[in-house]
């Protein structure tokens, strides 16, 4: 495809609103790769975890 093979992490903040993204973005096997790895926004105080692609996860405990 002539792009370079990889996938990065970009983080995203918006302090502004409150939310908080860590998304992939790169090529694997020729194929594009974008999306939101990890999306945390905080309401009311509290920490809202929208979408945690992460292995363990954020919020595991043992």
């Amino acid at each position: 495809m002539g792009e370079e093979e990889g996938v990065q992490f970009e983080i995203i903040l918006d302090k502004e609103r409150d939310r908080y993204l860590l998304v992939e973005v790169g090529w694997q096997n020729g194929y594009r790769i974008y999306g939101a790895f990890l999306h945390l926004d905080i309401i009311d105080g509290k920490i809202w975890i929208q979408h945690d692609g992460t292995e363990n996860g954020v919020a595991y405990r043992k």
